[in-house]
């Protein structure tokens, strides 16, 4: 009797699975409609990169942006030549990553000083991350900051 290889029979066998593997491959992916995360991206798109405006018209500034945070206190400075414009307005969120209920709000007004303090009663030590976003003068900015409040 003659010896039988396994050798042919495995490499047809090996290619075949292959070349079936390549057609699911094609076939799923004919059929799959491919879709976007949002059906509105394009939207999306744009507030994205006027966000990226805000903070690249922020940037010449960032010198005269100041922050502290004390337990019960916020001190921010922004600069005075928008502060003291009329059209000044703007808004502070301190936002904590951690725990969502203890996030804050403050409208901010315009003033001659350029710096705002708000009293924070019950302000947790840990990660806090202070978001800026203010119009004058018709352009609007923004600047975003970590802090850690406490003895860390």
């Amino acid at each position: 009797m003659p010896k039988i290889h396994p050798w042919p029979a495995t490499i047809i066998a090996y290619f075949a699975i292959v070349i079936c593997g390549a057609a699911t491959l094609v076939v799923y992916s004919i059929k799959h409609k491919s879709q976007l995360v949002r059906a509105d991206y394009y939207e999306q798109e744009v507030k994205y990169q006027k966000q990226i405006d805000r903070i690249k018209r922020t940037y010449p500034y960032l010198s005269k942006i100041v922050t502290e945070i004390t337990e019960n206190r916020i001190l921010l400075s922004l600069p005075v030549a928008h502060t003291t414009a009329r059209d000044f307005s703007g808004t502070a969120w301190l936002y904590r990553p951690s725990n969502a209920k203890h996030d804050k709000t403050f409208e901010l007004n315009s003033n001659q000083t350029g710096t705002f303090e708000r009293e924070m009663e019950g302000l947790i030590n840990g990660l806090w991350k202070l978001k800026v976003n203010w119009t004058a003068r018709g352009e609007e900015f923004f600047h975003e900051n970590s802090i850690v409040t406490g003895n860390h």
